[in-house]
């Protein structure tokens, strides 16, 4: 059986797919290829790896751009397929991209679909988003097996009604390099929170700045991702609202930095939105080092609730209900160990893959 993991996609040289970039780099680092008579991988661009068989496209990010992707892609798989006794297996994303609908019609070839999240839940319906909910439910239709991040996404596929098993595998996170490092608290005994992520409107940011605004502690909120508009709007936000000294916007930094401003707070925000259909990686990467997590959501993150040390609060909390838990939460400034050892167990990288993995050859292997 022949493996190809096929990311058309993936551009690792776009910061704007910080989360992306960081999911398909640990799978395909970590793919356990020995019972494959061969595996390889495909991406977008950008991917700089000696110990794996990876295959950039190339191209850039303009619509001619990914068409031409799209078509050099199909052509690859075309080929591998052509030149194949065996069964081959393509492993992608839930993307609009045709080559990975139309190589799933060709015989003895099994594709299998990795759902992140459901993008026509989250934006309006124009000509082109219609265009790519139907090329992906088409894809997911035509799947050998779809993996879901998370149940909500299960459960919204399952009204599809595909008759394509479905089976739940959560994000994983670099517990090696998230983990706590006994950062000792500042002798001024001010409460520091932090927020990792994009700083798009819909993760809550302002109301994230609401909240912070009103704890009665002295408060200091970093703010650590976001495009360098969103920095500039949040800043802006910030000096109309006299908050400069409370809220510090870091914008990118190296993912291997993360942990150092993650470890060096009392209490981390997940997203504060109302309806997420996902399993965020900054949520576990929190957990990873030990760290206490608020999170407002009404529907979409309920398997949250089943992690020590996170509070999902209704997205109706009053602000002042808010402050109030995180001002409690730092009060305990207990370290969240069994948050810790729940993604030690089920959410590293290396056991997330070894489950897909696994589904794969349940499903697959002849």
């Amino acid at each position: 059986m022949i493996f190809v993991g096929y990311f058309p996609g993936i551009d690792f040289t776009d910061p704007d797919q910080f989360g992306r970039r960081i999911h398909t780099k640990k799978f395909i680092e970590n793919f356990p290829g020995e019972d494959y008579a061969e595996s390889q991988f495909i991406v977008g661009r950008g991917f700089n790896n000696d110990d794996r068989a990876v295959q950039s496209l190339g191209f850039g990010t303009s619509l001619p751009a990914k068409i031409a992707r799209d078509i050099y892609g199909l052509f690859l798989l075309f080929t591998i397929w052509l030149r194949s006794d065996e069964p081959v297996v393509v492993y992608t994303r839930d993307s609009p991209y045709l080559s990975k609908l139309i190589v799933s019609v060709l015989p003895q070839v099994n594709t299998i679909i990795e759902v992140n999240g459901l993008p026509q839940t989250e934006a309006d319906q124009n000509l082109v988003r219609r265009l790519y909910a139907a090329i992906r439910t088409h894809s997911r239709a035509r799947a050998e097996l779809l993996i879901a991040v998370s149940d909500s996404i299960k459960k919204t596929l399952d009204i599809e009604r595909l008759n394509t098993p479905i089976h739940v595998v959560e994000n994983g996170v670099d517990t090696n390099l998230f983990e706590p490092t006994g950062s000792e608290q500042t002798e001024d005994n001010t409460l520091r929170i932090c927020y990792v992520g994009g700083l798009q409107e819909w993760q809550g940011i302002e109301r994230m700045i609401d909240v912070v605004n009103r704890i009665n502690a002295d408060v200091k909120f970093t703010l650590v991702g976001g495009s360098t508009d969103r920095q500039q709007e949040v800043l802006t936000l910030l000096r109309q609202r006299g908050m400069d000294d409370e809220v510090s916007v870091v914008g990118r930094v190296d993912h291997a930095t993360v942990p150092e401003y993650i470890n060096d707070a009392d209490v981390c925000f997940g997203p504060f939105c109302s309806s997420r259909y996902a399993s965020p990686i900054k949520v576990y990467e929190y957990l990873s080092c030990g760290k206490p997590v608020i999170v407002l959501n009404d529907e979409g993150l309920e398997s949250l609730d089943e992690y020590p040390g996170v509070v999902r609060l209704p997205s109706s909390t009053s602000d002042d209900e808010v402050a109030s838990h995180v001002e409690r939460i730092a009060a305990e400034a207990a370290d969240n160990t069994d948050g810790r050892v729940l993604i030690m167990e089920n959410h590293s990288w290396g056991a997330v893959t070894s489950t897909i993995h696994a589904h794969i050859m349940d499903k697959c292997a002849l």
